[in-house]
């Protein structure tokens, strides 16, 4: 994962479990990952940056480790980026690729396990106490996931299309 200036298209610093002499790093900063068991992400997406905090989906594609949601802080002046929290995949199984991770504003994470796994989603705290999760019965891929708000829906419509039909406005 990188960060990219958007005024001058520079890359600010990179994170990477990559080892140190992978090619193509350039002058590139790359940021130290502390307190990782598992030495940073392998074939990490969808990262998101909210100030310092950095979360992504964590694959571990052909690891043979759990598939994972993790956060970051990072600290550019130290250049470091010190795990906060992860979220391992239950049964210990890898994604072989798809997934996301969400932060809610309500603090919890809401993880779509990507390709192949079961559950296909779910809710958690962020020490990975499930919340809820969702099963999809004979197998399924989530890409992403996000938690709307119960007040984007409406409980009239809800109700009055549940097990029959409605014409959409």
């Amino acid at each position: 994962m990188f960060r990219v200036d958007r005024d001058s298209g520079d890359v600010d610093w990179v994170v990477t479990s990559a080892p140190d002499d992978t090619p193509n790093l350039g002058d590139k900063l790359r940021l130290d990952i502390d307190d990782d068991p598992r030495d940073g992400p392998k074939r990490p997406h969808d990262a998101r940056l909210d100030g310092d905090v950095l979360t992504m989906f964590d694959n571990r594609t052909d690891t043979g480790e759990p598939a994972r949601a993790v956060a970051y802080r990072i600290d550019e002046s130290a250049a470091t980026a010190t795990l906060l929290w992860e979220i391992e995949q239950q049964a210990g199984l890898t994604s072989v690729g798809l997934g996301s991770t969400r932060v809610t504003p309500e603090g919890t994470v809401v993880i779509s396990w990507g390709g192949a796994i079961q559950p296909v989603l779910g809710e958690y705290t962020t020490s990975g106490e499930p919340l809820i999760e969702i099963t999809q019965v004979g197998g399924g891929n989530a890409y992403r996931i996000t938690k709307e708000p119960s007040s984007a829906f409406s409980l009239d419509l809800l109700r009055a299309t549940a097990g029959g039909t409605i014409d959409m406005p």
